[in-house]
């Protein structure tokens, strides 16, 4: 098996492969066979000219690619706007995404900060992991005993990942919490903690 050269993250060259691509992780032949559009026709709210969507999926999915690197949260405005007007059956999740990174957005739930940053890259870190795995071994993932670690469908994470006030959650009983501290710069730390 040939493996597809790397993208190099240019959105005008590589943003319908990269979106062809993603759809095949997710378990689909392609964005197309799936139902999906790309460069979807928008009108913009004055009435006057048409914008376009990178990819959409009524009434799934609205994706907008950007440039690898690309800072994200310069273009959500322009995400949002699009999202606005693509009535009727306007999609549920709006996803940026600069070949890096995955915003995700969900509009009915909040609207300034993405529900999701991480998901997507987990799962398919995950799926590549397993793949790979499988073929050092020599054999077909569906024989590979990782205890219910199969690649696809690729699961469900929405309990993982909670954007709440940690004093005041309800937190399940872990064996682990991983956390980022507050940030303490060195200048505070020497004069309370001591030189090391």
């Amino acid at each position: 098996m040939t493996t597809p050269a790397p993208l190099q993250g240019d959105e005008k060259g590589e943003a319908q492969v990269f979106c062809d691509r993603l759809f095949q992780a997710f378990g689909h032949a392609g964005y197309k066979e799936a139902g999906a559009t790309l460069e979807f026709r928008i009108k913009k709210e004055s009435g006057r000219g048409t914008q376009f969507a990178d990819l959409i999926w009524k009434p799934r999915l609205l994706l907008e690619m950007k440039k690898g690197g690309e800072k994200l949260h310069l273009h959500y405005r322009q995400a949002f706007d699009y999202w606005i007007n693509a009535v009727p059956n306007r999609p549920r999740h709006v996803v940026l995404s600069n070949f890096n990174e995955f915003w995700i957005y969900d509009f009915d739930k909040q609207l300034n900060e993405p529900v999701d940053t991480v998901k997507v890259t987990l799962m398919l870190a995950k799926k590549l992991a397993l793949d790979e795995a499988a073929e050092i071994l020599d054999i077909a993932q569906e024989q590979m005993a990782f205890g219910g670690a199969d690649a696809l469908p690729l699961d469900n994470l929405d309990d993982n990942i909670r954007c709440a006030d940690a004093l005041f959650t309800d937190w399940p009983e872990v064996d682990v919490v991983v956390g980022n501290p507050p940030y303490q710069s060195k200048n505070k730390m020497i004069p309370e903690l001591g030189a090391p």
